[in-house]
């Protein structure tokens, strides 16, 4: 008996003394890693970092409006304070960067740790189990049945391959409608998203869903034999075990999303013209002390051909309260590829990874279009023509008409014409008219009111001095008798943000994720039989990774379809 327990204690001082120089051989790296890809060391780090996005969220940021009255109310330590820790501007901190690079790592090595385990999961399913290792799991019953074994786990996988059918029916139209009702919120996102992007995740989801319906909330049974012993072994969603590392993906891909944004983004605005183009938008970036003004060149070049302003009643102003939408016809130009495109109200262009929203106007009163009305002075029909904005038309008698510019309330000043306000008070347009005979003139269409006053002074002065009136074009009058109002330029916003789809991608990635983790759950059953004298021992017992007082339901269903009662009978 000494003897024995001497021979233990040698053992137990080896192992300690194994142990000891196991514990002494661990490396600096190995403890950092191993601290890099704790899950505690996770949640603290992920702690930290929704502690700055709150601050971020408490403190206004330099970019948002007001920032300068909001900076203006702090005391004199809150603005030393926050300025050093970078609170006004958090989010494009250094230490913002590096607290999500750590965090990202310590995903990327928890992910890299853990991963195998759940991999075993979905290519070793455990299809072979004992009585001890039933009589261990979260729910377990046995019984005895006068059949033989074999003939016993062929009806268990009959019976219960029948069950699933019915007692899934209710699960599954459950599930039916909770699908169509987010296939159809997410159809219509992607109706207004109008990206490729989210069509090819529109896709991916409805097949996604698809298979679900069909393959995925049911179990699949199969039957082994160990020694004698018969197992019928049955799981369902294996995949949700590897839920979590898909939450991981998105998080990674909504933080590399944030870094390429906070780090590579380019905001502009652009002014724009119609027959005039830019390759480059003036930027503004905002700090404590102040905006700093500068340029940031485009890959490509835009030329605007045309611009629109449609009102609410065309007798009124440019307003904004007049307006239902600006439109801003341009043209995209990147070597040797060229694309007409139009930007809008919420509706913009996008182009390598460029969104060109509309932005504002110049309310200065001008017309997009110009109708004139001809009339010869000794009388005979009129003619009408109209000309776009930079247009021109070919009138017979006349020769070639260019609108040239437009004045919304004109008047001749000592530098010449020239509009006294951005109103119509008194609309003219400026004409250059190149004669059959190659003669160049400039010339005025006056609105109806101003040009019947106009042409009565210079037909007084022509009988006075006997000069030529020189409002006369080859004989006719040029009255401007309608137009389209528009602004005289448009500016548009021109954002490049590299992070935006995989932010994007991430959050549906994590929403589709969390769904899958939280509303389905990794269900597995074995029944295991044992033959007897009297016939076969069943031991049926079954776990889950998650909501489990869902799955004792339908535990019980199944032990019901092989004793006939409830698994405590």
């Amino acid at each position: 008996m000494s003897s024995s327990e001497t021979e233990i204690t040698a053992k137990t001082e080896t192992v300690s003394v194994n142990q000891t120089r196991a514990a002494k051989s661990v490396s600096l790296v190995d403890k950092v890693l191993m601290l890099l890809s704790s899950v505690r060391f996770g949640i603290i780090m992920l702690s930290i970092v929704l502690v700055c996005c709150m601050i971020g969220m408490l403190i206004m940021q330099v970019e948002v409006e007001g920032f300068a009255e909001y900076y203006a109310k702090l005391t004199p330590a809150q603005r030393i304070i926050y300025t050093k820790l970078d609170f006004f501007n958090i989010y494009h901190s250094w230490y913002f960067t590096l607290l999500l690079a750590i965090t990202a790592l310590n995903i990327i090595l928890a992910s890299i740790d853990r991963f195998p385990t759940a991999w075993q999961y979905i290519v070793k399913p455990k299809t072979k189990a004992s009585a001890n290792f039933v009589k261990a799991q979260m729910f377990h019953a046995e019984t005895s049945l006068p059949s033989g074994s074999q003939e016993v786990a062929e009806k268990i996988q009959s019976t219960w391959l029948h069950l699933r059918e019915i007692k899934s029916a209710v699960n599954e139209s459950r599930l039916i409608a909770s699908l169509i009702l987010g296939l159809f919120f997410l159809s219509i996102y992607v109706l207004f998203a109008h990206t490729v992007i989210f069509w090819i995740l529109f896709l991916t989801g409805l097949v996604g869903s698809l298979y679900f319906l069909l393959r995925g909330i049911r179990f699949d049974f199969i039957i082994n034999e160990d020694n004698g012993k018969k197992t019928v072994f049955g799981q369902m969603n294996a995949w949700n075990r590897l839920g979590a590392y898909i939450v991981h993906v998105a998080l990674m891909f909504i933080f590399i999303g944030g870094f390429l944004t906070s780090r590579y983004d380019v905001s502009g605005m652009m002014e724009i013209t119609p027959g005039e183009s830019a390759n480059k938008i003036f930027t503004q970036k905002m700090a404590v002390d102040g905006p700093a003004m500068g340029e940031a060149p485009l890959p490509f070049t835009v030329e605007c051909t045309d611009l629109q302003q449609k009102l609410i009643r065309p007798e009124g102003g440019l307003e904004a309260t007049n307006t239902i939408d600006w439109l801003s016809y341009v043209k995209i130009k990147d070597g040797d590829f060229v694309e007409d495109a139009l930007v809008h109200l919420n509706n913009p262009y996008d182009y390598k990874g460029y969104r060109l929203f509309q932005s504002k106007f110049t309310a200065f009163g001008y017309a997009r279009s110009i109708k004139l009305r001809l009339e010869p002075e000794k009388g005979g029909n009129a003619e009408e023509v109209t000309i776009p904005r930079n247009g021109a038309v070919e009138v017979a008698g006349i020769g070639k008409i260019t609108y040239s510019r437009f004045f919304p309330d004109f008047q001749i000043t000592r530098q010449g014409a020239d509009s006294v306000s951005p109103d119509y008070n008194n609309p003219v347009a400026e004409l250059n008219i190149e004669t059959p005979d190659g003669k160049r003139r400039v010339a005025f269409a006056f609105n109806p009111h101003f040009a019947e006053e106009t042409f009565k002074q210079a037909e007084s002065a022509k009988q006075k001095d006997g000069q030529e009136n020189l409002l006369l074009v080859n004989g006719y009058k040029i009255i401007l008798s309608d137009f389209e109002k528009a602004a005289q330029g448009h500016t548009l916003t021109v954002q490049y943000d590299p992070g935006r789809t995989p932010a994007y991608l991430g959050f549906f990635i994590l929403s589709a994720a969390l769904c899958g983790v939280f509303f389905f759950s990794h269900q597995r059953v074995w029944a295991v039989i044992e033959p007897d004298d009297k016939g076969a021992k069943v031991f049926v017992g079954a776990n889950t990774n998650r909501n489990r007082q869902a799955f004792e339901g339908r535990f019980n269903s199944l032990v019901e379809s092989i004793t006939g009662g409830s698994k405590d009978e």
